[in-house]
C-alpha cells in the first residue's frame, strides 16, 4: 500500500468446527489459522469468534475491538474437539454478528458435513437464509468446503441492493 492509501475497518467473524471429527492435527490447524487471522487485523477491526460442534460458543455475545485479539487467541487455544457438526447454527450466529453498515467478513473452517441441527445442505447452502448484504457493489463468491464424506458447495451473487441471488 501506497502511503495515500485509506485501509477500511471492516468486521471478521471466525466460525470454527470443534467437532470429533476435527481432534488433533485439524483442529490444531484451525486454531493457528484463526489466530493468525486474528493478529493481523488492522486497529479499527472488530472481530468475532464462534466455535461449534453439538453447541454453538462465542468468545463474546458480539463483536469485539481488535485490541482484544490476545484474549481471544487465548480462548481459542484452550477450546477442544468433541461433538457433533451444527453448520447451520454456527453460520446463523456468525451472520446475526455482522453489522450491515461495514465490510464483514465470515470465515468459515471445518472439514465435515452436518450432523446435528438442520443436516440438509441444499438448505444451509442457501446463503439468502442467512441475511441480506449491505452492499452497493455487486459481488460474487463461492465457498467451498471439502470434506471427507463429500463436498459442501455455494454460488452466489448479490445485486446493486446487496441482496443475494442463488
Amino acid at each position: 500500500l501506497t502511503d495515500s492509501a485509506e485501509v477500511v475497518a471492516k468486521d471478521v467473524v471466525l466460525v470454527i468446527d470443534r467437532s470429533g471429527s476435527m481432534e488433533g492435527d485439524k483442529f490444531a490447524q484451525a486454531q493457528d489459522a484463526a489466530a493468525w487471522v486474528l493478529r493481523n487485523l488492522n486497529g479499527d477491526d472488530r472481530f468475532g469468534v464462534i466455535t461449534f460442534s453439538t453447541s454453538i460458543r462465542g468468545f463474546s455475545t458480539g463483536l469485539s475491538d481488535a485490541d482484544a485479539r490476545d484474549d481471544a487467541v487465548s480462548w481459542i487455544e484452550s477450546q477442544g474437539a468433541a461433538g457433533s457438526t451444527d453448520i447451520d447454527g454456527a453460520l446463523r450466529a456468525a451472520f446475526e454478528m455482522t453489522d450491515s453498515e461495514r465490510p464483514s467478513y465470515v470465515i468459515f473452517l471445518t472439514d465435515g458435513l452436518p450432523t446435528e441441527g438442520v443436516t440438509d445442505t441444499a438448505a444451509i447452502t442457501d446463503p439468502r437464509e442467512y441475511r441480506v448484504l449491505a452492499t452497493t457493489t455487486p459481488t460474487e463468491g463461492v465457498g467451498t468446503v471439502e470434506a471427507p464424506r463429500g463436498t459442501l458447495t455455494h454460488h452466489y451473487t448479490t445485486d446493486e441492493r446487496g441482496v443475494l441471488q442463488k
